[in-house]
């Protein structure tokens, strides 16, 4: 459980703001010039810009961590929780920061955001250097961060209930819940742990093979290999495997980090 929610604590953070090669191209000028006057989004968005490195946009995390600690001095919450993801892992120029990673989560906290809830309690739930681990704690956060609507937590609570760990009991219809309220929001994990206990009618879930297909289509639909490959193997052989496409490669981003120095599998 742990590894999963690893896999996702970069990914979740840098892939949550997206735009267009034309917008890039479109504002630069109007944003840098309202980034240096102080505009907490125009910095946000600036860090954004030089985190992926788009175009005329060099890719610089240094850049990035510059201008999402101005917009978080500024109470920006997508910035702070940018930053403390480069923190946690040591991105650009920053040393490699646990504590400060879990300083700026808590900031973010403040302010009832989920996403920070989830990271903060994926940290507990590992306890890298500085911080104690404790799994309780990090529990009590995903399941806050569910109860908030992050679907990624959703997704991870969902995973405890099947499993079950010395901190909650195994309820697999608890499980279905969970993994259904995540689908909906559009989890791809969600949406095949969904698809796989409806097609094989996991107890105390009916079977339902329609209904299984049509949310692994969704997560298939995203580019999920992983999704496709349940279609083929459910289909007897009518669906064909498929090359590898770049829609693929962006769909299995919401599984695997892009950024990831140094953290354990």
């Amino acid at each position: 459980m742990v590894k999963t929610l690893l896999l996702q604590i970069v990914t979740s953070v840098f892939l949550i703001f997206s735009l267009t090669a034309s917008a890039y191209s479109e504002d630069f000028e109007g944003l840098k010039l309202a980034a240096d006057n102080g505009n907490a989004n125009a910095q946000f968005r600036l860090g954004q810009y030089y985190e992926q490195g788009v175009q005329m946009f060099p890719k610089d995390l240094s850049q990035a961590a510059k201008w999402y600690a101005k917009a978080s001095e500024k109470e920006h919450v997508s910035a702070t929780n940018h930053l403390a993801v480069m923190y946690y892992n040591g991105l650009g120029e920053l040393k490699k920061d646990a504590v400060k990673a879990k300083a700026l989560f808590e900031k973010s906290i403040e302010k009832k955001d989920s996403l920070a809830m989830f990271m903060l309690g994926t940290i507990y739930m590992e306890g890298p250097p500085g911080i104690e681990r404790n799994l309780n704690k990090g529990i009590d956060l995903i399941k806050t961060a569910a109860e908030y609507g992050n679907a990624m937590a959703q997704n991870e609570l969902g995973v405890m209930y099947y499993n079950g760990n010395e901190f909650i009991k195994r309820d697999r219809g608890k499980a279905y819940m969970w993994y259904k309220k995540g689908a909906v929001t559009g989890n791809i994990n969600a949406q095949i742990h969904l698809g796989t206990m409806l097609y094989y009618g996991i107890a105390p879930v009916e079977k339902d093979k329609d209904k299984a297909v049509e949310w692994m289509s969704k997560a298939a639909d995203k580019g999920n290999e992983t999704a496709y490959n349940w279609l083929v193997k459910w289909s007897d052989g009518k669906t064909k495997s498929r090359t590898i496409t770049v829609e693929m490669i962006k769909g299995e981003r919401g599984t695997k980090p892009v950024l990831k120095p140094e953290l354990k599998e």
